[in-house]
């Protein structure tokens, strides 16, 4: 039951990521572009000048998902929580 219910938390959560995303990122070539830093090494991001530039998009990148989890989280506990009492 535990499975499930995170799975279906997590399809219900689509358009609150997608919101979340929106609030985050001008435009997905912004999320793309902030994504590519994620993976690109820091020395290489320093060589080419752009430093600043990754930090600022692995920052949005690690708070969308710290935010998408902790949502998910939340959910999870209230309706686990619910749905013990109506199935215990």
């Amino acid at each position: 039951m535990k499975i499930a219910l995170i799975i279906v938390l997590l399809i219900a959560n689509i358009p609150f990521y997608k919101f979340i995303k929106n609030q985050l990122f001008k435009d997905d070539n912004d999320f793309n572009e902030a994504l590519n830093y994620l993976f690109i090494p820091n020395i290489i991001s320093i060589f080419r000048g752009e430093y600043g530039k990754d930090l600022y998009g692995e920052f949005r990148i690690a708070f969308l998902f710290i935010l998408s989890m902790a949502a998910l989280a939340i959910e999870y506990f209230i309706f686990a929580g619910i749905l013990s009492i109506f199935f215990n």
